[in-house]
């Protein structure tokens, strides 16, 4: 067994990607310059010039709060995800449902360069079945899952930086920023709103997404509502997204490695 290259890794890079791949904006570079960090104002630019701003003023913030649910082909993915230091260290909950197979919340840790995982039973057996004719069975199966269910689990080395990668385009500002603006699409500038209590402006792609973009305080993006067609599977995001004034992500306590686990296991 090898949790470190199971199958919710895998689809956490997916939703990282489907995440921005739905808003399907255009491409423009990011200027940062001061002048671009305040929201006063900017509902009476282009639609191009807001994005941009909004873009630069989002390369700059060191934490982010990310909340909401993304739909992948037949995977539905609910998630509550906050990272610090400019996407150095990420924390979370994820929550993965596959037809009517839901294997439970995964809460996660990855920081320091190691990764954390705690879940229960159901996400673990499915993770040891997945590991085909190498994975244990009967008592040695009960017997190891005892020991992975409702603990913090830590995962090193280079297993841990695979599992870490594909947040990059979610959680690191820099790279979201670069995101918003690759894509395709007629922009289409709407009438300000109010979203979860705060006005807003709405930035829409003919491509299949739409970015609202705060108009107090910094230009920041505070929601992205999205669907399109991507390699074959439908797939869309409803995400909101907070920047903590302070955040700090540390190693859960009491955590256990695969090898103090076999170890345990040996006797």
């Amino acid at each position: 067994m090898r949790p470190e290259k199971c199958h919710f890794a895998r689809l956490i890079g997916a939703a990282a990607t489907a995440a921005i791949g739905a808003t399907a904006l255009a491409g423009w570079g990011v200027q940062a310059v001061a002048a671009q960090h305040r929201a006063t104002g900017i509902a009476s630019l282009p639609a191009t010039a807001i994005l941009t701003r909004s873009a630069a003023a989002l390369a700059h913030e060191n934490a982010i709060a990310i909340t909401g649910s993304m739909h992948l082909g037949p995977e539905t993915i609910v998630l509550s995800v906050r990272s610090s230091r400019r996407g150095a260290d990420v924390a979370g909950d994820i929550d993965i449902k596959t037809g009517s197979t839901n294997s439970g919340t995964v809460h996660f840790v990855d920081v320091g360069g190691n990764v954390y995982l705690e879940a229960a039973a159901p996400f673990w057996r499915q993770e040891m079945a997945s590991g085909g004719s190498s994975a244990p069975g009967g008592a040695v199966a009960t017997a190891v899952l005892s020991k992975l269910a409702g603990h913090w689990i830590e995962i090193g080395g280079a297993e841990a930086k695979s599992f870490s990668s594909g947040f990059g385009g979610l959680t690191e500002p820099g790279k979201f920023a670069q995101g918003l603006l690759t894509g395709n699409g007629k922009l289409t500038k709407e009438a300000p709103r109010v979203l979860r209590g705060r006005r807003v402006l709405p930035i829409a792609s003919s491509a299949g997404g739409t970015i609202f973009v705060s108009l107090s305080g910094a230009p920041l993006p505070v929601g992205i509502v999205g669907t399109q067609v991507a390699g074959g599977k439908r797939v869309s995001a409803d995400v909101a997204f907070s920047y903590p004034a302070s955040l700090t992500i540390t190693p859960p306590s009491g955590a256990l490695t695969l090898s103090q686990i076999v170890k345990s296991l040996l006797g």
